[in-house]
């Protein structure tokens, strides 16, 4: 090509998530927050911030900080019910919530 240049232009777009519930309230929703300085109390102010916003059932808030895993499971109230250090525990203890 004889471009020497090449520009995209990106178009924001809302969030699906934010839809589902309205589409169908009687689908099980799970939110998931990916934040690299997740605590415990992050988990607990996003994890809200997105039930109120979604509607979710449930919230995945976890991390990846230092190549250590963690996770926190949070209710439609915002309140932890589990803090996993694994993917796979985190998919199995949110497989017997559901």
């Amino acid at each position: 090509s004889d471009l020497k240049k090449l520009t995209v232009r990106l178009e924001p777009t809302s969030k699906i998530i934010t839809r589902i519930k309205k589409w169908n309230k009687k689908t099980r929703l799970v939110g998931f927050k990916l934040d690299p300085e997740m605590t415990r109390a992050h988990a607990q102010k996003d994890g809200r911030a997105l039930i109120r916003g979604t509607g979710c059932d449930f919230v995945v808030a976890n991390n990846l900080a230092h190549n250590q895993y963690t996770a926190f499971i949070l209710n439609q109230k915002g309140e932890i019910l589990a803090e996993r250090k694994t993917r796979l525990s985190t998919a199995k203890t949110l497989l017997k919530l559901l």
